[in-house]
C-alpha cells in the first residue's frame, strides 16, 4: 500500500514538471536563443542612416525560425516599458528601424549575422529609443501565417538607442545630496534628474570642496541607464573620512565604449552629517 502511494506521488510530480515546461516554453527552450550585442547604440547625423551588425545564435541541437521586430521603449514611474509600435510617441525610433534579414531558419549550433539599420529623420534631436525583439519560433512557421503554430519558444528584448549627432544636450540636476554614516562607513546618496535630450549612464567620481579645501573622494558612483526626464537614485560608499559640514560637490559621469552616451559634469551642494 505504501509502495502504491509513493508511485502515485512520483507520477504526480513528473506530470507537474511536464505540464510546467509545456506551458512555459520560454523557460524550457528560451536559452537556445542568443544575440550579441545585447544593447545597440547607433549614431548618425539627422537625415542619414546608421547600422550595426548583430549576431543571432542557436545554442541548441534543432533548428528554429528567427524573427525580429521593433516596439516602443520608454519609462513610466521610473520603470522601463516596452509595447507595440504606436503605444508611446515621444522619442520613439521603432518606426524607422529595420533588420535584414528579418526572418529565417537557423540550424542548431549555428550563428547568423543580421544588420540593424536606422534611417534617422532630419527633424529629430538627441536620443531616440526602441526595443529590439528577437524571437525564436517553431520552424514550421516558415511556411506562412496560415500554417503558423501557436506558442513562442523564446524571446530576447534588447534596448536600442539612436543618437542624432550634433544635437546632443546633456544636462542634469542633482538634489537631496548628503553624506551619512551607515555601518561604520560614510555613504553618499542623491537623486539625479536627466534634464537633457540624451540618455545618461556610466561611472563617475566625486569631488568635495569647502573654503580652501578640496577632497577627491575615492568612491565609484554608478549611474544606471537614465532616460531624458527620468530621475535616478545614486549611491556610493566613501573610503576616506569626510569631516561634517556643508560642501560643494562636483560629480563627473563618463560612459564606457560599450554603452555609449555623453559625459556629464554637475555641481551641487551636499551636506556631510
Amino acid at each position: 500500500m505504501i509502495v502504491e502511494e509513493e508511485t502515485v506521488k512520483i507520477k504526480s510530480v513528473l506530470l507537474f514538471i511536464f505540464l510546467f515546461f509545456v506551458s512555459n516554453p520560454v523557460i524550457a527552450q528560451g536559452n537556445r536563443l542568443g544575440i550579441s550585442p545585447v544593447q545597440l547604440f547607433l549614431s548618425g547625423e539627422p537625415g542619414s542612416t546608421a547600422s550595426q551588425d548583430v549576431w543571432v545564435f542557436n545554442k541548441g541541437e534543432g533548428a528554429f525560425l528567427f524573427e525580429c521586430e521593433f516596439s516602443d521603449y520608454w519609462f513610466e514611474d521610473n520603470k522601463i516599458k516596452a509595447a507595440p509600435l504606436g503605444t508611446y510617441e515621444e522619442r520613439q525610433a521603432g518606426p524607422w528601424i529595420q533588420c535584414n534579414p528579418n526572418r529565417f531558419l537557423i540550424p542548431g549550433n549555428r550563428r547568423q549575422r543580421i544588420k540593424v539599420t536606422a534611417a534617422i529623420p532630419k527633424e529629430v534631436d538627441g536620443d531616440q529609443f526602441a526595443a529590439f525583439n528577437a524571437k525564436m519560433l517553431p520552424p514550421e512557421n516558415i511556411e506562412g501565417e496560415s500554417n503558423a503554430k501557436l506558442g513562442l519558444s523564446g524571446r530576447i528584448i534588447s534596448r536600442i538607442v539612436v543618437t542624432a549627432l550634433g544635437t546632443q544636450k546633456p544636462q542634469a540636476e542633482v538634489f537631496d545630496a548628503q553624506v551619512s554614516t551607515k555601518k561604520r562607513f560614510q555613504v553618499f546618496t542623491a537623486k539625479l534628474k536627466n534634464l537633457g535630450n540624451v540618455h545618461l549612464m556610466g561611472e563617475g567620481s566625486l569631488i568635495l570642496e569647502r573654503e580652501n579645501t578640496t577632497i577627491s573622494s575615492k568612491s565609484n558612483v554608478i549611474l544606471p541607464f537614465t532616460f531624458p526626464g527620468m530621475t535616478q537614485e545614486i549611491e556610493a560608499t566613501l573610503i576616506e573620512k569626510i569631516p561634517p559640514g556643508n560642501y560643494k560637490a562636483v560629480l563627473t559621469i563618463a560612459p564606457t565604449q560599450k554603452i555609449g552616451g555623453t559625459s556629464l559634469v554637475s555641481d551641487f551642494p551636499v551636506v556631510v552629517r
